[in-house]
């Protein structure tokens, strides 16, 4: 026991220097600084009645508090409104320790939320043991949470989700355990609570019914006994009219409530197999992503995990295991089918620690016959991004996997975004090259290049574009190739197309 305690600790300690190291060499996310901006609500000289209500209307009107002052405005409508329990938490925190300066404030806040995803990870081997696994299966899941990077990410940022993690996991493991006096009052003080933490947290009000209803003993009180905490303080936490208005009409589409739970998790999944676009760790979202440090470990690790991720969740349907089902697959599933999709990866940060106890549940199930091959899928699946680069198939060239595989061109972090005519730009100076190897298919190609200065651009040391030219043609022989772009005098990279001649 008392090594299994120690190794916990360990692993515990392991995601805590992680989350902190991020903490502090991240950039901030626009969020960020608006959470905390309303989390000053204790410290700025308004009554406390009108901070109440700019706290529970704050999903509708989303009102900012200039600091220092009592003055009220409006955000800019591409800024959404979002339900206030952090804030109001964080706002006790502010009235006492009193930062000094935003940015002071901001990492008060991860600080606050890595607090809250340390105390996740030293509760995952509960939830292993609750779903039958073993002291390695507690091990393995807690070191699966402590190291998968965007769970790093995610998890020392000052947003609304790890508090919103630590409070379904605290409501998962209450019902997950043998029926116990206040077993329910306690689930609806927590289902309350996930409510007001984030729009997500609406999960629950479908999921612990369900609960309910396919684990004995069914009890018909007991909803009544979860119900009325449930609403008392998801009403308490936020004004329910102002909480409907801005699921049906947001300032921002992101987050409207819209019922097509079958595309939702089709184009969901789709979206988390794609470690390249997470929201803070892309390159083409970002040039130098938000949070630099695991950027290009994710992109070798994520694939690796995600593989893993998914066998457990196969395995548990495979197998049918009831506690499995209900506890991970049935509020997974809810969680994919609910939320609109996107990059913002960190919105499915609850999900993390159910996929990790599963995974290793399933993982120490498996006999070495079946482990062996899913591990040599799972190592392949981080090598892919490290394999010669294929361009689209309008021959285009993903500046951002050209950033990816050349660390030394630092860019500045910004938000780029295609869809809206915002393409990734890419900023060379003097002596700083961008190569990477290319899968060709081999005869004539057509080389293009949109630059702001003189690009040079090579391929297996012939140039093919010489400073001051913006097309070319080379022929090539064999499939794989060496490509190389700079800019004698600096420039700035706006496209690059490397395109089969037609026959």
């Amino acid at each position: 026991m008392r090594r299994h305690r120690i190794a916990v600790a360990l692993i515990v300690a392991l995601g805590l220097a992680l989350r902190a190291w991020n903490a502090g060499t991240a950039v901030f996310h626009p969020d960020e600084p608006d959470l905390m901006e309303d989390a000053a609500w204790s410290t700025s000289p308004i009554p406390l009645s009108t901070a109440i209500d700019f706290l529970r209307r704050h999903p509708r009107d989303h009102l900012r508090i200039v600091p220092g002052t009592a003055t009220l405005v409006p955000r800019g409508p591409e800024n959404p409104g979002h339900l206030c329990l952090f804030p109001f938490l964080m706002g006790l925190v502010v009235f006492v320790v009193r930062p000094q300066g935003m940015r002071v404030a901001v990492l008060l806040g991860r600080g606050a939320n890595i607090l809250a995803d340390v105390v996740v990870i030293g509760l995952v081997p509960r939830l292993v043991a609750g779903l039958g696994g073993g002291a390695e299966a507690e091990w393995l899941a807690a070191g699966l949470l402590a190291t998968y990077p965007p769970a790093v990410v995610y998890g020392s940022t000052a947003n609304l989700d790890p508090l919103l993690a630590l409070l379904f996991v605290l409501l998962l493991l209450d019902l997950l355990g043998p029926p116990r006096a206040g077993t329910w009052l306690r689930a609806g003080i927590l289902t309350g609570l996930c409510v007001g933490a984030k729009q997500t947290g609406l999960v629950a009000l479908a999921w612990v019914p369900l609960v309910w209803l396919l684990r004995p003993p069914r009890r018909p009180g007991a909803l009544l006994v979860w119900a009325l905490p449930a609403a008392a303080l998801a009403v308490l936490i936020a004004d329910p009219i102002a909480y409907v208005d801005a699921l049906r009409h947001p300032t921002h589409p992101f987050v409207e409530l819209v019922f097509d739970p079958v595309r939702n998790l089709r184009t969901n999944l789709t979206m988390l197999a794609e470690p390249a676009i997470y929201y803070s760790l892309s390159f083409s979202r970002h040039g130098e992503p938000l949070a630099p440090l695991l950027a290009r470990v994710h992109r070798v690790v994520t694939p690796v995990y995600l593989v893993l991720f998914g066998a457990g969740l196969a395995c548990a349907l495979i197998r049918r295991e009831r506690k499995a089902l209900l506890f991970v697959v049935a509020p997974t599933l809810m969680v994919l089918a609910f939320i609109q999709p996107s990059d913002g990866m960190w919105r499915f940060h609850l999900l993390c620690p159910l996929v990790a106890a599963l995974t290793a549940v399933q993982f120490e199930r498996l006999t070495a016959l079946w482990r062996l091959p899913l591990l040599v899928v799972a190592i392949a699946a981080g090598v892919v991004p490290l394999l010669p680069q294929r361009p689209l198939a309008n021959g285009a060239v993903d500046l951002g996997e050209l950033l990816f595989m050349n660390p030394q061109a630092r860019q500045h972090p910004g938000f780029f975004a295609w869809w809206k005519g915002w393409p990734l730009v890419v900023t060379l100076s003097p002596g700083v090259e961008l190569s990477r190897t290319l899968w060709l298919a081999p005869g004539p190609h057509d080389i293009a290049a949109t630059a702001q200065g003189d690009a040079r651009v090579a391929i297996d040391d012939r140039e093919v574009l010489p400073p001051g030219t913006t097309h070319g043609r080379v022929e090539l022989e064999g499939h794989l190739h060496r490509l190389v772009v700079s800019f004698p005098t600096g420039g700035v990279l706006r496209s690059l197309v490397v395109a089969p001649v037609p026959r």
